[in-house]
Formats: C-alpha cells, sequence, structure tokens
C-alpha cells in the first residue's frame, strides 16, 4: 500500500493528461467525421442545387483548413511559449510575460494555462482561417497563434478597423474630420485625381 501513495499523484496526472490529449483529439478530428457525405467530383454537398454555392466551410477541404489552422495555431502558442521560455523573445521582459502561465509560489509553470494558452492560439488561428476556409494558410495560423494575445486585444478594443469613407460621408457633420487650423502651406496634403476623359 505504500508503492501506491507514491505512485497515486503520478497516475492522477496521467489520467487528467490522458483527459485533455482525448479532448484535443475529439476537437481536431470532431468536423472530419461529422459532415455529411459529398460528391466526389464537386466536393460540395449533394442536395446543393447548381444555382446555390456552398460556403467552402461546410466542405471537406474547408473543414480540414479549419483544423489544420487550429493545430498549427496551437504549435505557434507553444513555440512563442517555448521561445519566451527560453530568453528567446523578449529577455528583458521575461518575467512579465510568464507571470499568468507560472505559479506564484514556486515559480514553475503550471500546466493548466500553459495549455489554455497554447488552444486558445489554436482557437484564435482556426476562426481567422474559417473566413477563408478554400485556401490553407499556415503561416498565417502560425503568426495568428504565436500572436493571439495582442490579436485579440487589438480586435477587443477596436483599434483594429478604420472607419469607412462612406460611414463618414453619411455621418453627422460634427463626426467628419475637420482640417486643423494653424498650420503652414507645408502641412497640407494635397489629394490628386486623374481626369477622365
Amino acid at each position: 500500500m505504500i508503492w501506491y501513495a507514491a505512485v497515486e499523484p503520478m497516475i492522477c496526472s496521467l489520467v487528467r493528461f490522458s483527459r485533455v490529449m482525448a479532448l484535443i483529439a475529439m476537437v481536431i478530428l470532431l468536423p472530419l467525421f461529422t459532415l455529411p457525405s459529398f460528391s466526389a467530383d464537386t466536393n460540395t454537398l449533394p442536395a446543393a442545387s447548381q444555382s446555390r454555392t456552398v460556403d467552402p466551410l461546410w466542405t471537406v477541404d474547408g473543414a480540414r483548413s479549419v483544423t489544420g489552422a487550429f493545430v498549427v495555431g496551437t504549435l505557434g502558442a507553444a513555440a512563442f511559449f517555448l521561445g519566451v521560455f527560453f530568453g528567446f523573445i523578449s529577455r528583458d521582459s521575461r518575467e512579465r510575460l510568464l507571470e499568468y502561465l507560472s505559479n506564484k509560489n514556486t515559480g514553475t509553470i503550471d500546466r493548466w494555462p500553459l495549455i489554455l494558452f497554447c488552444i486558445f492560439g489554436g482557437v484564435v488561428a482556426a476562426v481567422f482561417q474559417a473566413a477563408q476556409a478554400a485556401i490553407f494558410a499556415p503561416i498565417q495560423a502560425f503568426v495568428l497563434g504565436a500572436t493571439w494575445p495582442s490579436v485579440v486585444t487589438r480586435i477587443m478594443s477596436g483599434n483594429g478597423q478604420q472607419p469607412s469613407l462612406t460611414a463618414l460621408a453619411s455621418g453627422p457633420p460634427s463626426q467628419i474630420p475637420a482640417p486643423k487650423t494653424g498650420g503652414s502651406a507645408a502641412d497640407a496634403e494635397v489629394v490628386i485625381k486623374p481626369k477622365r476623359t
């Protein structure tokens, strides 16, 4: 019974790890097995009419692209973590970058925050891949996985979008940018449009 007390933490750890790996495998493989059957010549749904196009996301290639982006994004997040951990990336601010992934008492890296960090890198990459599911972009997925905290922060804060010209022109006059006064002629912006003949 004494040997069991020594081995019990390792067994519990192994069971938790196997559950996490099973969950990850299910997330990766589920889209490939839950899709309806596809015709071999068109790679679209069999019930789809010729006049209606099918979104590439719901094809086998689209599911593979999104699943591949998830895997590559997860690897990108893991590569970023390893780069910071070993001091190749942001050596000066290493402690600040790793403070949420490490145990405050012991200073060691916690498993679950690290696993969640990597998985969310894959999720962000898969979401961006879903918008262009017909074409797999592994470099984009890797970069999005590695930089997902800054990408999510930028999108959530609204800094990623510029107002469109139509929105500015149709808005009230108070929202239309006015030229700054007090500048010189050298500060002026001149827009040149070609003549239409």
